[in-house]
């Protein structure tokens, strides 16, 4: 499947940078913290439609999958719509997704087959909880070949959050009491755990990739138990405060905390400091309206937003890969496969998405 040897080289690229999550909760306020870390910033946020039907891009060899989208979603995405990085649909589910490099995909089994980041976008379309995002390994797998290996950190409104890996060719999730602490970074979350409990030393065993996740998780760690010792928190701001302090120099790209009990995107990026916000209710989810794109790159104030097309979505991946030397020969046809893919999705109506 040529489109995940695409994406395969391109989220390798990333793989040395890592990448922090975490959720964090006062009361009854609830956020999610995420730094993306690579190469370039160049995204767009989409506004999802709710009662969109869609069909897994995969291979013939797989059965064929098909859904309808129940909520309307944000999402922040660089390689094509319908192919996210991590977002907040209206339930108010966040998930995000960090390299993982022992991360091993199921086997081909009875299950429907689907790509990994179009896996994010399904679990945004239908999911509620996180329960729902685990029980999902019942009907979906994602495939061997997705090109790019992947740990999830997943929070619900409820602020319950889990991790989701796949080792060994199955899921293994931590939440509740094995959740011990809402940190993800780009390491396993046992090794992660573990690595809290010994004393920082060399290891010439431990690459140094490796070393930096492992130091962001304790770090991020620490400064959550910081926060309950803060006699006023503010969560946006400490979240933030997190995100500055764990970022990765010059490859920190995007920094996002989810509001999720105000259901708003808190984010910045590394070509505009000034931080910006949306609001889910400001949105039209339904078919009445046309699907929206932010281009990250163009905000100079308020996130501006204009009606999609796959024209500004051959666009984004065209200057994406035009930038990386190892993507520049990739021929048009396999970009104009992902940019196209939308063009396939339809309202249950039956009427034309976008």
């Amino acid at each position: 499947m040529q489109e995940a040897n695409l994406l395969k080289q391109l989220v390798t690229t990333s793989k040395g940078f890592g990448c922090t999550t975490f959720a964090l909760q006062h009361e009854d306020k609830i956020v999610f913290g995420r730094n993306f870390d690579f190469m370039i910033d160049y995204g767009h946020i989409v506004v999802n439609k709710r009662n969109v039907l869609k069909t897994a891009l995969v291979p013939p060899s797989e059965k064929q999958f098909q859904w309808t989208s129940t909520f309307g979603s944000v999402t922040f995405n660089q390689v094509g719509r319908e192919f996210p990085y991590g977002g907040i649909n209206e339930a108010g589910l966040v998930i995000e997704q960090l390299w993982l490099d022992s991360t091993q995909y199921p086997s081909p089994d009875h299950r429907y087959g689907i790509s990994v980041l179009q896996w994010i976008q399904y679990q945004l379309d239908v999911a509620e909880h996180i329960d729902d995002v685990i029980g999902s390994d019942l009907l979906l797998r994602i495939i061997d070949d997705s090109g790019a290996n992947l740990h999830f950190f997943v929070t619900d409104k409820n602020g319950d959050s889990a991790c989701i890996e796949f080792i060994k060719g199955k899921m293994n999730v931590s939440k509740g009491k094995d959740l011990k602490v809402p940190v993800l970074t780009n390491s396993s979350y046992e090794e992660s755990l573990w690595s809290l409990s010994r004393k920082k030393q060399e290891d010439p065993s431990q690459s140094v990739f490796t070393s930096n996740s492992l130091d962001r998780f304790k770090q991020t760690t620490e400064l959550l138990r910081e926060f309950e010792r803060e006699s006023s928190p503010n969560l946006i701001d400490y979240s933030f405060l997190i995100l500055d302090t764990v970022k990765q120099a010059n490859f920190t790209q995007w920094s996002i905390v989810y509001d999720i009990s105000n259901l708003e995107v808190h984010f910045k990026t590394k070509s505009n400091l000034q931080k910006a916000v949306i609001r889910l209710e400001d949105f039209d989810f339904s078919s009445a309206s046309p699907c929206l794109v932010s281009d990250l790159q163009s905000r100079t104030g308020k996130v501006h937003f204009e009606t999609y097309s796959s024209a500004n979505n051959l666009a984004l991946i065209n200057r994406v890969f035009d930038s990386l030397a190892m993507l520049k020969d990739i021929p048009k046809e396999i970009r104009e496969i992902s940019a196209n893919y939308p063009e396939q999705t339809v309202f249950n109506d039956q009427e034309s998405c976008c």
